[in-house]
C-alpha cells in the first residue's frame, strides 16, 4: 500500500476559508488541484484558531487516517512532529474539532482516488500565547 501526504496549509479566518493559500504535494502526483482545493476548503472552513491576532503565529503539523467513506478515523489524529511550542496543543484541539466536525458526513473526495487521500497531513495555523 503506498501512502502518500497531503501536505495542505490552512491559513483560515474564523469566518471562512482563504482560497489562496498555497497547497503542496509530496510524492508522485495527487491528481486534480481541484480536489485538493477543495479538500483544503472544507476543512479551513471549521478551523478557528482562537486566540489574540496580535500574538505571533506558529504551525502545527497534524496528521491522520481517513476511511474509504471520505470520514477521518478521529481516533489518529495527532501531531506529526511535536515541539513543545506554548499553544501547540491548544492548536491539536482545534485542529481535531475542524477535521471532525467538517468530516462527520464526509467529505467531497474523489473515491476511486482512496489511496491518495488516505493519509493527510496538514499543517494548522495559530497564535501562540
Amino acid at each position: 500500500m503506498r501512502v502518500l501526504a497531503i501536505i495542505l496549509s490552512l491559513l483560515a479566518t474564523i469566518a471562512a476559508a482563504d482560497h489562496g493559500t498555497e497547497t503542496q504535494q509530496s510524492g508522485p502526483s495527487l491528481g486534480s488541484q481541484v480536489w485538493l482545493d477543495s479538500f483544503q476548503a472544507q476543512i479551513a472552513q471549521c478551523y478557528s484558531p482562537g486566540g489574540n491576532t496580535s500574538r505571533p503565529v506558529a504551525f502545527a503539523a497534524v496528521s491522520f487516517q481517513m476511511a474509504p467513506n471520505t470520514r477521518p478515523f478521529a481516533q489518529t489524529i495527532q501531531l506529526s512532529a511535536p515541539s513543545g511550542r506554548a499553544g501547540e496543543a491548544q492548536a491539536l484541539e482545534a485542529a481535531r474539532r475542524a477535521i471532525t466536525r467538517c468530516g462527520q458526513n464526509g467529505y467531497d473526495l474523489p473515491l476511486d482516488q482512496f489511496s491518495q487521500w488516505q493519509f493527510v497531513e496538514i499543517r494548522f495555523f495559530y497564535y501562540v500565547p
